[in-house]
């Protein structure tokens, strides 16, 4: 579980933000204000050659066209910074890969022959999510796992759990998120669109007949998991004067969490907490300052508020049974960071 690599590339864009939206007066790796830059000796034009002809403001406009090129402007930098801290969130590179690593269509495993069928399924706002069910031949609506991806992440992903679940006498069921691997849509949105997409598998599974299913989530899988839940906890149907209120209907049965982000904001400030260890200094403010900016941009472009990503807030209305997993020597979201939804969950 403890395979994930550092995250320090985003620890340095908010940081190069931060800096830029400090106006310069402070240093994002040390905090600490610039030195002055050093004096320009003066310039003596040379003496100008009455034969020469020029047009006014040609070499001028020339001259300042080549610095511009060689050195980008301060806010140039901060706009390409943050535009990269933008597409971090809803445009992280895009996991692509050939069908072709999903293996064989059919096989064999414990004696037994299964079966991948490959389909297509469509969300709610009408996006093509590209799935594949392991099941035995023959199938008998056996219990089914549905595996959740992580962030810039696909299907391939479940291939970890195929034989466990295979194993347990389960199936599987893994597809690419909206905006991810080879399924349609141009962004991500770390769980908030993603539990529509979950959604949409469970309800097919239902309605071919299967009634017990489990979900794997890891990471923004994780997440997704949580608030699909949570979701449905509150979709509660008002009783009738002296009846008690009827009881929730799930449409999952259980859970399993590996490495949750408690809260979105929470996450950020705590990423860029680490980045002192690393000698990146941002002051908190100025922190705060880039998520609110952040939040504009990331509604304006995949329709979202970074402010809903919040599982710690969510978890408490949820009612099936969970297991969280997390890893001591994760950088990016640590055992404490996971652990935070622990005590809220009933």
């Amino acid at each position: 579980m403890g395979r994930r690599q550092p995250a320090p590339r985003a620890i340095r864009l908010l940081a190069d933000v931060g800096a830029a939206l400090a106006g310069g007066h402070l240093s994002a790796r040390t905090g600490r204000c610039p030195k002055p830059a050093a004096r320009a000796e003066r310039y003596t034009p040379a003496p100008r050659d009455p034969r020469r002809r020029t047009t006014m403001g040609a070499a001028t406009s020339t001259e300042n066209a080549q610095q511009s090129e060689s050195a980008p402007s301060y806010w140039s930098i901060m706009r390409q910074g943050y535009e990269e801290l933008v597409n971090a969130i809803i445009r992280p590179p895009r996991a692509d890969y050939d069908p072709a690593r999903l293996g064989p269509t059919d096989f064999e495993f414990c004696g037994r022959s299964y079966r991948r069928e490959d389909l297509v399924l469509r969300n709610a706002r009408g996006l093509a999510l590209q799935c594949s069910h392991w099941a035995p031949i023959n199938s008998k609506g056996e219990p089914c796992v549905v595996f959740l991806h992580g962030n810039s992440s696909a299907r391939l992903e479940g291939l970890n759990q195929l034989s466990v679940c295979l194993g347990f006498g389960l199936t599987l069921f893994a597809f690419d998120c909206a905006g991810s691997g080879r399924s349609e849509g141009d962004y991500v949105s770390l769980g908030y669109w993603e539990k529509d997409d979950l959604k949409c598998v469970v309800d097919h599974l239902r309605r071919h007949g299967v009634k017990k299913i489990g979900v794997w989530g890891r990471s923004m899988g994780a997440v997704t998991a949580l608030l699909h839940q949570a979701r449905e906890a509150s979709q509660k149907t008002q009783p009738l004067w002296g009846e008690a209120p009827p009881p929730i209907k799930h449409t999952t049965n259980a859970m399993v969490l590996d490495s949750p982000f408690a809260d979105f904001c929470q996450l950020a400030e705590e990423l860029v907490a680490k980045g002192r260890e690393r000698g990146v200094v941002v002051p908190t403010v100025v922190t705060r300052l880039a998520l609110s900016m952040l939040g504009t941009s990331v509604q304006s472009q995949a329709g979202f508020d970074i402010r809903d990503l919040s599982a710690i807030r969510e978890v408490p209305r949820c009612r099936l049974p969970a297991l969280f997993v997390c890893a001591k020597m994760d950088d990016f979201i640590g055992a404490l960071a996971a652990s935070r939804t622990v005590p809220s969950f009933d």
